[in-house]
């Protein structure tokens, strides 16, 4: 039997097109939110914020949908999906039409996201992960780089209406790339969404023990607090550190850069790099077979560089460390997320360990706003070294045992 292709760019390039209409809102609803018929930025902040917390309750039964219908059926739905909702925020006015929106919206992103993390598991040989894992978060977030940097150009030139169709329209033509996505539940290398069922029979009881290994619930626990100290913390509070830097912009020759545009460029730079440095990460761990190492290393490097960030440092060397935040955070979301679909693919219950991966990266990425303005203060950023510290102990502890002495995850 001749081996499919791989879908991963294919599935990537889709998400990118759908998610250029979400990114785009993050740089334009505090501007258009008066324009969007809500009464305060408030509501704006509410609404950029809850397609993230619906997804919590819609993401296992999401998971048992993407078990019982076609893939390529369920990316059909996501697209058009994605491309509505898109294009009715450039109609949508006042706070509950918005609010059924990105509901909406969090629906088909857990659909795009869990989708792809099955199909990611499910296409990839043993030492394909962390590649396959690079080049979708590699490609998918170019998405969000052309609508927070193009969104902001093209509403001031058209409008917000105009911006939203155009976004609208070109996620409906990601569905031209559906026919290119033949994923490997068809061909020789699967091993994720079938298993032979003496086997499966076998593995039962040894699934239930990889649940309760420190292996397993690492990973989970991994993904979490990624996902709030980046999504969450750092994403939403940059502006405000920016802003506490470089209250009256930055002066590049004879122009001054606004801090509001300065925050853009730095939430967006990473966007622009991780479709070539997140597939190398990926590649890197595969080649070396060091994939939790680097896991390691990656938080090593990251703890002190979050305990630097609300320090008084010269203003050259203070970019140069929130650049150096954003490299580290595109190398632990690469490997963590390579380590949760390494994991899975020798498990039975895979695709429920990834969803509840994907639980827990949500339930983070939800709680990192909260606690960022909850806990205003250079506290936060010295909380949040500790914790990436404390990550890096425990890796380091858990895979140090013999291993005779603990549950091999990867052979059930």
């Amino acid at each position: 039997m001749n081996e499919q292709p791989n879908p991963v760019r294919a599935i990537a390039v889709i998400t990118a097109f759908c998610l250029m209409g979400d990114s785009m809102l993050y740089v334009l609803l505090p501007f258009y939110w008066q324009e969007a018929g809500l009464h305060s930025l408030f509501e704006a902040g509410i609404l950029l914020s809850i397609n993230r917390l619906i997804r919590l309750p819609l993401a296992p039964f999401i998971g048992r949908l993407l078990q019982k219908i076609p893939f390529r059926l369920a990316l059909l739905f996501a697209v058009t999906l994605a491309a509505c909702t898109t294009v009715a925020y450039g109609y949508a006015n006042g706070f509950w039409a918005w609010f059924v929106l990105r509901a909406l919206w969090g629906f088909t992103w857990s659909l795009l996201r869990l989708g792809a993390l099955y199909a990611i598991a499910d296409a990839s040989l043993p030492n394909e992960h962390g590649k396959n894992t690079g080049i979708y978060n590699g490609l998918y977030r170019l998405g969000s780089l052309a609508g927070m940097l193009f969104g902001g150009i093209i509403a001031q030139a058209w409008g917000f209406t105009a911006t939203s169709l155009l976004f609208g329209a070109l996620a409906s033509l990601s569905l031209l790339l559906l026919p290119a996505i033949a994923t490997a539940t068809d061909s020789d290398k699967r091993t994720f969404f079938s298993m032979p069922a003496q086997q499966g029979q076998k593995s039962t009881c040894l699934a239930t023990r990889a649940y309760a290994s420190p292996q397993l619930l690492l990973v989970l626990g991994s993904g979490a607090v990624i996902a709030m100290l980046f999504q969450g913390i750092f994403t939403s509070t940059l502006s405000h550190v920016v802003d506490t830097h470089f209250h009256e912009g930055m002066r590049l020759g004879p122009s001054l850069l606004g801090a509001v545009t300065l925050a853009g460029f730095l939430s967006a730079i990473r966007w622009g790099w991780e479709p070539f440095l997140a597939p190398l990460v990926g590649r890197t761990a595969d080649r070396l077979k060091k994939n939790d190492v680097l896991l390691m290393l990656s938080l090593l490097t990251a703890a002190p560089l979050f305990a630097l960030v609300p320090l008084p440092l010269t203003s050259i060397l203070w970019l140069v460390l929130i650049v150096a935040v954003q490299l580290s955070a595109t190398a632990l979301t690469t490997l963590c997320d390579a380590a949760a679909t390494r994991t899975s693919s020798g498990m039975p219950s895979g695709k429920a360990f990834l969803t509840l991966y994907s639980i827990l990266q949500d339930v983070g990425a939800a709680l990192g706003p909260l606690l960022g303005y909850l806990v205003l203060t250079n506290w936060l950023y010295l909380g949040s070294a500790v914790m990436l510290l404390c990550l890096a102990i425990c890796w380091y502890t858990v895979t140090s045992k013999p291993t005779g002495k603990r549950l091999k995850i990867t052979s059930l």
